[in-house]
C-alpha cells in the first residue's frame, strides 16, 4: 500500500511539475471562476428577479452554481492530458512500468481535485468580496468543498474512460462541446426550477450538477438543511457510483492490472 501512494504521489508531481511549465494554464485556472461569477452575474441579474430565488442578490444565488460549473469543467477536462500522453506515447510506458496502473486514474484525480478545490476557495472569496455570506458558516464552506469532491469524482471518472477509449482529442473536444452547455443550462446553476419550461423542470431532475447545486445552495444560503444535503449526497454518491461501474467496465481491458 505504501509503494502504491508513493507511485500516486510521483505521478501528481509529475502533474504539477507539467502545469508549471504552463503559465497560461495557471492564469486560466486562477481567472476562470472569476470569469463564470462575475460575468454570468452581470448578464443574469438584471433578467432574474431577485424576490423569485432565495438569497438577498443574484450573485449569493449564483455562488453555488459557479463552484459546480468549475467543478464539471475541470473534471470534465481531466482526461485531456491523459489522452495527450496516449497519442504521443508515453501513456504507453506507463502502462508497461511496473506500477499499479490505477494510481495513473488516481493521480489525475487527486490532481483535477486540487485545482478545482483551489479555484472553489477563490470563487467563495470573491463572493464573500461582494458581500455574500455563507449561512453555514466555516464548518458549510468545508461542506461545498466536499461536495464538490464528490460531483467531480463521477465526472472525472467518465472523462478518463473518454480518454483510453477515444483516438483522438478532435474527438474529445467535440464530446466536451456538446455535453458542456446542456448539462449548465439544464440544471438550477444560473437559475431556479420556477423560470424553467416543463419539459425542464423534468429533466432537471436528473442532471447530477442539479444535486450539487442544491446542495451547496442550501449550506450558502439557508444553513445546515440535513434533508436537502443528505438527499443530493446520496444522489451523488449513487452517481459516482454509476460512473465508476460503467468506467471500470469500459478500461477493465486496457488496464489488466488495477
Amino acid at each position: 500500500m505504501q509503494q502504491y501512494w508513493r507511485e500516486t504521489a510521483a505521478q501528481c508531481y509529475r502533474w504539477l511539475r507539467r502545469l508549471k511549465r504552463e503559465p497560461v494554464s495557471i492564469a486560466y485556472a486562477l481567472f476562470q471562476p472569476l470569469i463564470w461569477l462575475l460575468l454570468f452575474s452581470g448578464v443574469f441579474q438584471r433578467v432574474i428577479d431577485v424576490e423569485s430565488i432565495r438569497g438577498d442578490s443574484y450573485v449569493a444565488f449564483l455562488t453555488p452554481g459557479a463552484i459546480a460549473l468549475t467543478v464539471f469543467g475541470n473534471s470534465m477536462t481531466a482526461g485531456i492530458p491523459v489522452l495527450f500522453d496516449k497519442e504521443y506515447g508515453y501513456l504507453n510506458r506507463l502502462l508497461v512500468a511496473p506500477i499499479s496502473r490505477s494510481s495513473i486514474i488516481l493521480s489525475r484525480f487527486l490532481m483535477t481535485t486540487m485545482i478545482t478545490t483551489g479555484q472553489a476557495i477563490l470563487i467563495l472569496l470573491v463572493a464573500w468580496a461582494m458581500g455574500v455570506q455563507i449561512a453555514s458558516g466555516f464548518g458549510g464552506v468545508v461542506a461545498v468543498l466536499a461536495l464538490g469532491a464528490l460531483f467531480g469524482l463521477g465526472v472525472t471518472a467518465i472523462s478518463l474512460a473518454l480518454a483510453f477509449l477515444l483516438h483522438s482529442h478532435v474527438e474529445y473536444f467535440a464530446i466536451i462541446s456538446m455535453l458542456t452547455l446542456p448539462l449548465l443550462f439544464i440544471s438550477t446553476a444560473l437559475a431556479p426550477t420556477a423560470m424553467m419550461s416543463p419539459w425542464m423542470q423534468m429533466v432537471v431532475q436528473f442532471n447530477p450538477m442539479t444535486w450539487a447545486v442544491d446542495a451547496m445552495r442550501t449550506l450558502v444560503l439557508s444553513g445546515w438543511d440535513m434533508s436537502v444535503i443528505v438527499r443530493s449526497a446520496i444522489f451523488l454518491l449513487l452517481f459516482d457510483g454509476l460512473a465508476l461501474i460503467v468506467s471500470t467496465a469500459l478500461l477493465r481491458p486496457r488496464l489488466l492490472r488495477v
